[in-house]
C-alpha cells in the first residue's frame, strides 16, 4: 500500500513515485515540484552517479545545430545539451529514461499552440501548428499594430535559428501581418529576406492554421482597400466584421473540402 505524500505540506496518499530516486511518492506533480528543493539532494545521493560526456550536437536527433550553438544542458542530469529549450521539449520522452534525476515533462499549462508561416525558401509559403514552450521570447514582444486595430492582437517573431539553409526566403503572408494600419505599408526589414516566423495570440490562447490564414486574407482585403483612399479602410478595424469574415471564411473552406471529398469519391 502506498504511504503519505512526501510533500510534508500534504496528508494525502503518495501514489506516483519519482522517476529519479524511486524512493519517495507523491499525490501529483504539484506537490512533487512543491517539494523539490527539500527533495533534490536526497534524490542526487539515491542516484547512480556515472556521468555521460556531453554531446558534439544538440541531443534532439535530427537538429543539425553547431557546436558552438548548444546553449542549453538538461538542468537535471547535465548529460545532454541542447540548441535550445523547445529541441529540449522535443527531446524529452527520448531523454527521460536516461535522465538521472526528475525534471518534469512540459503540460498543457506550459505549451503554447502557435503558426509559423514558412517561406519560399522553405518550400513555398505555407501555414503548419507550432508547439512551443510559454516562456518562448515571443511571449515578451508586443502585439503587431495591424492586430491590435482589428482586434486580434497578434505576436510576430522570427524564430532564433531558421531552418533555411542560405539567403532567407521572401513571405508575403508575413509582411502582411507587420503593416502599420494608417500607412499599409510594412517596414523595410519586413519587406524581403523575412525567412520563416512564428505567430502567436496575445492572450496565450490556441492559434490554428486556419483562423491566422482567415486572418491574413482579410489583411489582404485592407492592403486592397488602401487602393481606395485612407478612409476606405476604416470600416475593417472593428472586430464584429473580423469575427464573421473568420466564420465566413472558414465555413468556405470546409464547403470546399467536402466538395473534394465527394470528388474524390466519385
Amino acid at each position: 500500500m502506498a504511504g503519505t505524500c512526501a510533500n510534508p505540506d500534504c496528508t494525502a496518499q503518495g501514489t506516483k513515485r519519482c522517476t529519479g530516486c524511486q524512493r519517495a511518492s507523491y499525490c501529483s506533480s504539484t506537490c512533487q515540484k512543491q517539494d523539490w528543493r527539500n527533495h533534490k539532494s536526497a534524490c542526487k545521493s539515491s542516484t547512480p552517479s556515472s556521468a555521460k560526456a556531453l554531446p558534439k550536437q544538440c541531443s534532439n536527433l535530427g537538429c543539425a545545430a553547431r557546436p558552438d550553438q548548444l546553449t542549453t544542458p538538461c538542468a537535471s542530469c547535465n548529460g545532454a545539451t541542447y540548441c535550445s529549450t523547445l529541441c529540449q521539449k522535443e527531446d524529452w520522452e527520448d531523454h527521460k529514461p536516461t535522465c538521472r534525476e526528475p525534471i518534469f515533462a512540459p503540460t498543457h499549462d506550459t505549451i503554447a499552440r502557435t503558426v509559423m508561416i514558412r517561406s519560399e525558401a522553405d518550400g513555398g509559403v505555407r501555414y503548419s501548428n507550432f508547439l512551443t514552450l510559454r516562456e518562448h521570447p515571443i511571449f515578451k514582444t508586443s502585439p503587431v499594430p495591424i492586430s491590435q486595430k482589428i482586434g486580434f492582437p497578434l505576436l510576430v517573431q522570427r524564430p532564433t535559428q531558421q531552418s533555411v539553409r542560405g539567403p532567407l526566403g521572401a513571405n508575403q503572408h508575413a509582411t502582411w501581418l507587420m503593416i502599420d494600419p494608417i500607412t499599409g505599408f510594412a517596414p523595410a526589414e519586413w519587406q524581403g529576406g523575412v525567412g520563416n516566423v512564428i505567430v502567436a495570440r496575445s492572450d496565450g490562447k490556441p492559434l490554428d492554421t486556419a483562423t491566422l490564414g482567415a486572418i491574413t486574407d482579410y489583411i489582404s482585403d485592407i492592403l486592397d482597400a488602401f487602393g481606395d483612399g485612407v478612409g476606405a479602410v476604416q470600416k475593417y478595424y472593428n472586430r464584429g466584421r473580423l469575427d464573421k469574415f473568420i466564420a465566413d471564411h472558414l465555413k468556405m473552406q470546409e464547403d470546399f473540402k467536402a466538395f473534394q471529398d465527394g470528388q474524390a469519391r466519385g
